[in-house]
Protein backbone atom coordinates (compact mmCIF):
# COMPACT_ATOMS: atom_id res chain seq x y z
CA UNK A 1 0.00 0.00 0.00
CA UNK A 2 0.97 3.68 -0.90
CA UNK A 3 1.79 5.73 2.22
CA UNK A 4 1.29 9.23 2.01
CA UNK A 5 2.44 11.51 4.88
CA UNK A 6 1.14 14.89 5.73
CA UNK A 7 3.44 17.40 7.50
CA UNK A 8 1.07 18.45 10.48
CA UNK A 9 3.34 19.99 12.81
CA UNK A 10 4.33 23.55 13.56
CA UNK A 11 3.83 26.11 10.96
CA UNK A 12 1.19 23.78 8.54
CA UNK A 13 -2.25 24.92 8.70
CA UNK A 14 -5.02 22.46 10.36
CA UNK A 15 -7.49 23.54 8.13
CA UNK A 16 -5.01 23.29 4.68
CA UNK A 17 -4.13 19.21 6.70
CA UNK A 18 -7.21 18.50 6.83
CA UNK A 19 -8.25 19.69 3.06
CA UNK A 20 -4.90 17.78 1.75
CA UNK A 21 -5.94 14.18 3.63
CA UNK A 22 -9.71 14.43 2.04
CA UNK A 23 -8.82 15.39 -1.32
CA UNK A 24 -5.58 12.95 -1.64
CA UNK A 25 -8.08 10.64 -0.40
CA UNK A 26 -10.63 10.43 -2.90
CA UNK A 27 -8.23 10.56 -5.62
CA UNK A 28 -5.95 7.66 -4.15
CA UNK A 29 -8.79 5.83 -2.62
CA UNK A 30 -5.81 3.53 -1.56
CA UNK A 31 -3.36 4.52 -0.36
CA UNK A 32 -2.78 5.41 3.22
CA UNK A 33 -2.64 8.93 4.43
CA UNK A 34 -1.71 10.06 7.64
CA UNK A 35 -0.32 13.20 9.32
CA UNK A 36 3.18 12.95 10.06
CA UNK A 37 5.64 15.72 12.51
CA UNK A 38 9.01 16.66 12.82
CA UNK A 39 9.70 13.23 14.88
CA UNK A 40 8.95 11.15 12.02
CA UNK A 41 11.42 13.04 9.29
CA UNK A 42 14.13 10.73 9.63
CA UNK A 43 16.77 9.00 7.54
CA UNK A 44 14.63 6.02 6.92
CA UNK A 45 11.73 7.83 5.26
CA UNK A 46 11.87 6.28 2.22
CA UNK A 47 11.26 2.47 4.30
CA UNK A 48 8.02 4.31 4.96
CA UNK A 49 6.65 6.88 2.76
CA UNK A 50 6.20 6.92 -1.07
CA UNK A 51 5.10 10.78 -0.97
CA UNK A 52 5.33 13.73 1.74
CA UNK A 53 3.37 16.64 1.91
CA UNK A 54 4.25 20.04 3.04
CA UNK A 55 0.61 22.13 3.29
CA UNK A 56 -0.03 25.35 3.42
CA UNK A 57 0.56 27.50 6.26
CA UNK A 58 3.70 29.04 7.25
CA UNK A 59 7.30 28.60 5.98
CA UNK A 60 9.33 30.09 8.83
CA UNK A 61 8.12 27.19 11.65
CA UNK A 62 9.13 24.46 9.14
CA UNK A 63 12.35 26.18 8.94
CA UNK A 64 12.94 26.67 12.11
CA UNK A 65 12.00 23.01 13.41
CA UNK A 66 13.52 21.36 10.66
CA UNK A 67 16.60 23.14 9.53
CA UNK A 68 19.62 21.00 9.52
CA UNK A 69 19.63 17.17 9.81
CA UNK A 70 15.95 16.85 9.23
CA UNK A 71 16.09 19.19 6.19
CA UNK A 72 18.87 16.81 4.93
CA UNK A 73 16.97 13.83 5.50
CA UNK A 74 14.48 15.44 3.36
CA UNK A 75 16.79 16.02 0.57
CA UNK A 76 18.28 12.65 1.22
CA UNK A 77 14.79 11.04 0.95
CA UNK A 78 13.70 12.68 -2.44
CA UNK A 79 17.07 12.02 -4.29
CA UNK A 80 16.46 8.39 -3.30
CA UNK A 81 13.44 7.92 -5.41
CA UNK A 82 11.03 9.81 -2.73
CA UNK A 83 8.07 12.19 -3.74
CA UNK A 84 7.59 15.79 -2.25
CA UNK A 85 4.68 17.94 -2.64
CA UNK A 86 4.61 21.71 -1.60
CA UNK A 87 1.52 23.47 -1.67
CA UNK A 88 1.73 27.46 -0.37
CA UNK A 89 3.67 27.49 2.28
CA UNK A 90 5.59 24.08 1.64
CA UNK A 91 5.98 25.25 -2.28
CA UNK A 92 8.35 28.52 -0.96
CA UNK A 93 9.81 25.82 1.62
CA UNK A 94 10.75 23.48 -1.37
CA UNK A 95 12.65 26.75 -3.08
CA UNK A 96 16.70 27.58 -2.65
CA UNK A 97 15.15 31.05 -1.79
CA UNK A 98 12.02 32.81 -0.41
CA UNK A 99 10.85 36.71 -1.06
CA UNK A 100 7.59 37.31 1.15
CA UNK A 101 5.88 40.31 1.27
CA UNK A 102 9.00 42.22 0.25
CA UNK A 103 8.55 45.73 2.05
CA UNK A 104 6.61 44.91 4.91
CA UNK A 105 8.23 45.67 7.84
CA UNK A 106 6.59 43.13 9.79
CA UNK A 107 5.76 40.29 7.72
CA UNK A 108 8.68 40.58 4.87
CA UNK A 109 11.11 37.19 4.58
CA UNK A 110 13.85 36.99 2.57
CA UNK A 111 16.09 33.78 2.90
CA UNK A 112 17.45 31.10 1.62
CA UNK A 113 16.41 28.03 2.52
CA UNK A 114 17.84 24.26 2.60
CA UNK A 115 16.02 22.00 0.29
CA UNK A 116 16.08 23.56 -3.10
CA UNK A 117 14.03 21.64 -5.43
CA UNK A 118 13.68 24.49 -7.14
CA UNK A 119 16.89 26.32 -8.15
CA UNK A 120 15.30 29.65 -7.84
CA UNK A 121 13.12 31.92 -5.70
CA UNK A 122 9.59 31.28 -4.78
CA UNK A 123 8.31 35.53 -4.74
CA UNK A 124 4.75 36.07 -2.71
CA UNK A 125 2.15 36.60 -2.11
CA UNK A 126 0.91 37.15 -5.99
CA UNK A 127 -2.40 38.59 -5.31
CA UNK A 128 -4.05 40.51 -2.86
CA UNK A 129 -3.71 42.10 0.93
CA UNK A 130 -2.39 38.49 2.75
CA UNK A 131 -3.04 38.58 6.78
CA UNK A 132 -1.91 35.66 8.52
CA UNK A 133 -4.90 36.17 11.31
CA UNK A 134 -7.75 36.27 8.36
CA UNK A 135 -9.08 34.98 5.18
CA UNK A 136 -8.64 38.53 3.87
CA UNK A 137 -6.60 37.79 0.75
CA UNK A 138 -8.22 34.62 0.40
CA UNK A 139 -9.42 34.57 -3.86
CA UNK A 140 -10.32 32.37 -6.63
CA UNK A 141 -8.04 32.73 -9.90
CA UNK A 142 -7.33 30.77 -12.97
CA UNK A 143 -4.29 29.23 -14.06
CA UNK A 144 -3.55 27.52 -17.40
CA UNK A 145 -1.63 24.43 -18.41
CA UNK A 146 0.62 24.24 -21.44
CA UNK A 147 -2.41 23.49 -23.74
CA UNK A 148 -4.30 26.75 -22.80
CA UNK A 149 -6.82 24.99 -20.76
CA UNK A 150 -7.56 27.38 -17.60
CA UNK A 151 -8.93 26.09 -14.45
CA UNK A 152 -9.95 27.86 -11.28
CA UNK A 153 -8.19 27.41 -8.02
CA UNK A 154 -8.33 28.80 -4.41
CA UNK A 155 -5.28 31.38 -3.50
CA UNK A 156 -3.99 32.86 -0.52
CA UNK A 157 -0.89 34.23 0.01
CA UNK A 158 0.52 31.87 -2.72
CA UNK A 159 3.71 32.38 -4.66
CA UNK A 160 5.40 32.66 -8.09
CA UNK A 161 8.60 30.80 -9.19
CA UNK A 162 11.63 32.53 -10.78
CA UNK A 163 14.56 30.55 -11.73
CA UNK A 164 17.70 31.20 -10.95
CA UNK A 165 19.40 30.73 -14.13
CA UNK A 166 18.47 29.34 -17.67
CA UNK A 167 20.01 25.99 -16.87
CA UNK A 168 17.87 25.52 -13.97
CA UNK A 169 16.03 22.55 -15.02
CA UNK A 170 11.97 22.03 -14.30
CA UNK A 171 8.57 21.20 -15.96
CA UNK A 172 6.02 23.64 -15.99
CA UNK A 173 2.44 22.10 -14.81
CA UNK A 174 0.58 25.21 -14.41
CA UNK A 175 0.94 28.87 -15.21
CA UNK A 176 -1.23 32.17 -13.56
CA UNK A 177 -3.38 33.39 -16.05
CA UNK A 178 -4.07 37.62 -17.12
CA UNK A 179 -7.86 37.51 -16.00
CA UNK A 180 -7.58 36.77 -12.33
CA UNK A 181 -9.39 40.39 -11.87
CA UNK A 182 -13.25 38.90 -10.44
CA UNK A 183 -12.50 39.73 -7.17
CA UNK A 184 -10.57 42.99 -7.64
CA UNK A 185 -7.44 41.47 -6.48
CA UNK A 186 -4.16 43.74 -6.45
CA UNK A 187 -1.41 41.78 -9.12
CA UNK A 188 1.89 42.11 -6.67
CA UNK A 189 3.94 39.86 -8.99
CA UNK A 190 5.36 43.35 -11.19
CA UNK A 191 5.51 46.02 -8.75
CA UNK A 192 1.86 45.90 -7.07
CA UNK A 193 0.20 47.30 -10.14
CA UNK A 194 -2.58 46.32 -11.68
CA UNK A 195 -3.61 43.12 -12.71
CA UNK A 196 -2.69 41.43 -15.93
CA UNK A 197 1.15 41.61 -14.66
CA UNK A 198 0.81 37.92 -13.63
CA UNK A 199 0.52 36.29 -17.24
CA UNK A 200 2.77 33.65 -17.77
CA UNK A 201 3.92 33.83 -14.46
CA UNK A 202 4.89 29.96 -13.14
CA UNK A 203 2.40 28.37 -10.33
CA UNK A 204 2.98 25.13 -10.13
CA UNK A 205 6.27 23.64 -10.75
CA UNK A 206 7.93 19.71 -11.21
CA UNK A 207 11.40 18.80 -10.50
CA UNK A 208 13.40 15.53 -11.45
CA UNK A 209 15.70 15.32 -8.09
CA UNK A 210 18.05 12.28 -7.94
CA UNK A 211 15.70 9.95 -8.72
CA UNK A 212 12.77 10.97 -7.02
CA UNK A 213 10.46 14.28 -7.65
CA UNK A 214 9.39 17.37 -6.01
CA UNK A 215 5.94 19.82 -7.31
CA UNK A 216 5.85 23.08 -5.70
CA UNK A 217 2.46 24.80 -6.47
CA UNK A 218 1.90 28.33 -5.72
CA UNK A 219 -2.01 27.76 -5.54
CA UNK A 220 -4.26 25.48 -3.79
CA UNK A 221 -5.49 22.57 -5.61
CA UNK A 222 -6.76 20.11 -2.77
CA UNK A 223 -9.34 23.17 -1.62
CA UNK A 224 -12.72 22.33 -2.42
CA UNK A 225 -15.88 24.32 -2.84
CA UNK A 226 -17.50 22.59 0.40
CA UNK A 227 -13.87 23.32 2.16
CA UNK A 228 -15.13 27.12 1.43
CA UNK A 229 -18.58 27.27 2.62
CA UNK A 230 -18.49 29.68 5.60
CA UNK A 231 -14.73 28.82 6.12
CA UNK A 232 -13.87 31.75 3.91
CA UNK A 233 -15.17 35.05 2.53
CA UNK A 234 -15.38 33.49 -0.70
CA UNK A 235 -18.81 33.88 -1.93
CA UNK A 236 -18.20 32.85 -5.98
CA UNK A 237 -17.25 29.10 -7.20
CA UNK A 238 -18.22 28.34 -10.13
CA UNK A 239 -20.02 24.94 -11.05
CA UNK A 240 -17.03 23.76 -12.72
CA UNK A 241 -15.17 24.89 -9.24
CA UNK A 242 -14.19 21.02 -8.03
CA UNK A 243 -13.78 19.38 -11.73
CA UNK A 244 -11.07 22.19 -12.61
CA UNK A 245 -9.33 21.90 -9.00
CA UNK A 246 -9.15 18.50 -9.44
CA UNK A 247 -7.62 18.70 -12.67
CA UNK A 248 -4.43 20.38 -11.63
CA UNK A 249 -4.56 18.10 -8.45
CA UNK A 250 -4.51 14.55 -10.64
CA UNK A 251 -1.83 16.43 -12.65
CA UNK A 252 0.74 17.05 -10.15
CA UNK A 253 0.04 13.15 -9.15
CA UNK A 254 0.60 11.82 -12.22
CA UNK A 255 4.26 13.96 -12.14
CA UNK A 256 5.17 12.29 -9.07
CA UNK A 257 3.97 8.62 -10.06
CA UNK A 258 1.03 8.63 -7.61
CA UNK A 259 -1.60 8.70 -10.06
CA UNK A 260 -2.39 6.28 -13.66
Amino acid sequence: MTTIGVYADEGASTWCVTCVIQSLSELLPSANIKPITAADIRPDLRAEYRCIVFPGGRDKPYQEHLAGLRNRSIKDYVESGGRYLGICAGAYYGCSEIVFCEGDETMEIKEKRELGFFRGCGRGPVFGDFDYQSERGALIVRVRNDRSEEQEVYFNGGCYFTPESEATQFTVLRRYCSDNSRDGARDNSHDGTVNGRCEGRLAVVGMEVGKGRAVLSGVHPEIGSADLTGSTSISYTSPSFDTERNKILTDILTFLDLHH
